[in-house]
C-alpha cells in the first residue's frame, strides 16, 4: 500500500535531506560529545593561594620583629651600653598590627603579589611607611618618643623594607616555578568570537564540547558547570547576538566572568557607566579636563620648571656680565657688545619679524 506512513526502517535507509541555506546546523548528539571533566579542567588553586598569603603575613611579621631585635642589639648595646628587650621590642609590637591592617586594605596580600614583585614590594613599602608614621604620631601625643631610639627605629624600618622586597622577589620566582606564568585558573570558551591568548589560559571550543547558554536546559547547565569548576576567571568569545545569553548564564555561575567585546577595544573604551533612571548603559571614552587636584599638581610642576629655567637664565646672564667686566679690565675689547644675544630656549623663541607682524 502506497498510502502507509514510512516506518523507522524506511527512515533509516532514506538519504539525508540537504541543509537549506539559512537553516541552523543540527546539534551534535550527546553520544558524540566528549565526556565533561568530573573534577574540572584543573585542580583548584584557591586554598594554595590562601596558604601563600598566610605564609607571607607570617614572614613579614618575623622580618619586622627580627629586624627590630637585631638592630636593637647591634646599635643600642654598642652605642649606649644598655639593652632592654621590652623597650626594644615594644615599638615592633606596636607597628606590626598597624602594618598588617594597612597591608590587608592596600592589597599587599593579593594575587598581584604572586605575579609582579615590583608592585608587591611597593605596596609593602607603602604599608610599612604609613604604619611607621602613624606610630610616631601616636607616640608623640602619648609622650612616648623619649623611650625609643629614633636612629634604631629608622634603621629597623629601612632594614625591614629591604628584607620584604627580597621576600617578594623570591616568592614570585617560586610561584612561577610551581604554578607557571599565572597563579590563577583561566578558561576561554570559544563560541565563535575573536580568539586570544593569556598566560595560563585553558581553551575550550563551545561547539565541540556542547557548551550552550540555555537557562531552561538543566543538562546544558550541568555540563557547563563541570567545565567552570575550579576556574578563577572565565572569558567567553562569542558573536554579538549571543552575548546577552552567555551573560545571563555566567552571572549565576559564581565565577569571575567576562565577555569579549571587540567594539570596546576598537573605540578605546575606558569603562562602563550605568544610568538606571534612563535605562541605558554607555561606554566611557573620554574623562574630560583634569580634576582639581591634578590641575594643582600640574600648575605646581609648571611653576617649579619655570623657576628653575629663570634661575638658570639669571646665572647665565651673571656669568656673561662677569666675563665682559674681566675683559674690560684687562684691556680686551668685548666681541660684539651690542650684538644679538643667544636665546635661552631657541626652539621656543618667536622670530622678530613674525612677532612684529603679530
Amino acid at each position: 500500500m502506497n498510502d502507509q506512513a514510512p516506518t523507522l526502517a524506511d527512515k533509516a535507509h532514506s538519504p539525508a535531506r540537504p541543509l537549506v541555506a539559512g537553516n541552523p546546523a543540527p546539534e551534535p548528539l550527546v553520544e558524540s560529545l566528549p565526556r565533561p571533566p568530573r573534577n574540572g579542567l584543573a585542580p583548584s588553586l584557591a586554598r594554595q593561594r590562601l596558604q601563600v598569603f598566610i605564609a607571607m603575613m607570617l614572614a613579614d611579621s618575623i622580618i619586622l620583629s627580627g629586624t627590630f631585635y637585631v638592630v636593637a642589639i647591634a646599635y643600642l648595646v654598642r652605642t649606649i651600653g644598655q639593652f632592654s628587650i621590652d623597650a626594644a621590642m615594644l615599638s615592633a609590637w606596636l607597628v606590626l598590627p598597624i602594618f598588617l591592617t594597612i597591608g590587608l586594605f592596600n592589597s599587599t596580600y593579593s594575587g598581584t603579589a604572586l605575579v609582579d614583585w615590583r608592585n608587591a614590594a611597593w605596596r609593602a613599602i607603602v604599608a610599612l611607611g604609613i604604619a611607621a608614621l602613624l606610630f610616631n604620631f601616636v607616640a608623640f601625643f602619648a609622650k612616648m618618643n623619649a623611650d625609643f631610639s629614633r636612629v634604631a627605629f629608622a634603621l629597623s624600618v629601612i632594614g625591614s623594607m629591604a628584607l620584604m622586597v627580597a621576600l617578594r622577589v623570591a616568592l614570585v620566582r617560586l610561584v612561577r616555578r610551581l604554578w607557571g606564568a599565572s597563579p590563577t585558573n583561566r578558561l576561554l570558551i570559544a563560541a565563535g568570537g575573536p580568539d586570544f591568548a593569556l598566560p595560563g589560559l585553558y581553551r575550550v571550543d563551545a561547539a565541540q564540547h556542547g557548551l550552550r547558554p540555555r537557562l531552561r536546559d538543566p543538562r546544558s547547565l550541568d555540563r557547563l558547570a563541570k567545565y567552570l569548576r575550579n576556574m578563577d576567571e572565565v572569558f567567553v568569545s562569542c558573536p554579538e547576538g549571543e552575548r546577552a545569553a552567555w551573560s545571563q548564564v555566567l552571572k549565576a555561575s559564581g565565577v569571575h566572568a567576562e565577555v569579549v567585546s571587540p567594539i570596546a577595544r576598537e573605540i578605546g573604551a575606558l569603562g562602563i557607566r550605568h544610568y538606571p533612571g534612563a535605562g541605558v548603559s554607555t561606554l566611557l571614552i573620554a574623562t574630560g579636563a583634569l580634576r582639581l587636584r591634578d590641575r594643582a599638581l600640574k600648575r605646581a610642576f609648571d611653576i617649579a620648571a619655570a623657576c628653575r629655567a629663570g634661575a638658570a637664565r639669571a646665572a647665565d646672564g651673571a656669568c656673561g656680565a662677569g666675563d665682559r667686566a674681566g675683559r674690560r679690565g684687562s684691556g680686551a675689547v668685548p666681541p660684539a657688545a651690542g650684538g644679538p644675544r643667544q636665546p635661552f630656549l631657541p626652539h621656543l623663541q618667536i622670530p622678530f619679524d613674525a612677532a612684529r607682524k603679530r
